[in-house]
């Protein structure tokens, strides 16, 4: 606006000096960059609902306000469905709610999705939350201890972001107040939906479906009725032995609670 002042000179050293988000925010006036900050725009695949990949299994996370004043930050629910192209954003729920309100969220979300695991960082009202579902309740909860912090938990996210590996279904509801905080973390506001999301997300890469231990004790078995004598190794080069707690049950004994 001002090119004898500011050639384009000028403004090309204060954009090196400055950084991209830092050029944005001081020259463009922008809070956040236009094209995202640790999430950038055009990674994230929007389909309609009914074309959307089917999901093998979902999980349910959630950030957890101290308290519902209209001052406090938000609670924030994000259900994240898994499928053999990445994953999918299936709902978000983000409002200010006394403790109560939020057990019913929680648990009328398990009832419309289903999840194998709801996901609650265990810190102030997430370690109240955790305690009472898990007493009161057959949900699938774990307790989440964060080892880092929200940035870096961010970024671990990027590369399945950048990816393409992130769906979500076009014209939800929630989209957009999901998509312009994420976009603009950790410049945002508040960062309750985003902090929901990443746990989810992270927990969604290192845990594979059908990846558990439940998981292999299927394989095993299967292989064992398959071959009375013998099942196959992980590898499938050499027969395993026989495992001790099946050949205690044949035998009439009892199996170890370890």
């Amino acid at each position: 606006m001002f090119p004898v002042r500011f050639p384009q000179s000028v403004v090309d050293a204060e954009r090196v000096r400055l950084g991209r988000s830092g050029f944005d925010g001081q020259m463009q006036q922008r809070p956040s960059a236009a094209e995202g900050e640790i999430f950038r725009r055009g990674h994230l695949q929007l389909l309609p609902a009914d074309q959307l990949p089917a999901c093998k299994q979902t999980i349910i996370s959630l950030d957890t306000a101290y308290s519902e004043k209209q001052t406090a930050d938000y609670s924030a629910a994000v259900v994240l469905g898994q499928h053999d192209r990445g994953f999918t954003v299936l709902d978000v729920v983000k409002a200010r709610l006394a403790f109560p309100q939020l057990v019913e969220v929680v648990e009328q979300l398990a009832a419309t999705w289903s999840p194998v695991a709801v996901l609650i960082e265990s810190k102030a009202s997430g370690a109240s939350l955790v305690q009472q579902l898990q007493q009161h309740s057959t949900l699938p909860v774990k307790a989440i201890q964060v080892d880092r912090d929200k940035v870096s938990r961010a970024n671990a996210c990027v590369p399945t972001w950048e990816a393409h590996r992130v769906f979500a279904p076009a014209g939800a509801s929630w989209l957009q107040d999901f998509t312009d905080e994420l976009f603009s973390f950790p410049k945002s506001v508040h960062d309750d939906v985003t902090d929901a999301f990443t746990q989810a997300l992270l927990y969604s890469i290192q845990v594979k479906p059908g990846a558990g231990l439940l998981a292999w004790y299927e394989q095993q078995l299967a292989a064992l009725k398959a071959e009375p004598n013998a099942a196959p190794s992980s590898d499938g080069t050499e027969p395993l032995r026989r495992p001790f707690w099946l050949m205690a049950e044949r035998r009439g004994g009892k199996v170890s609670s370890l």
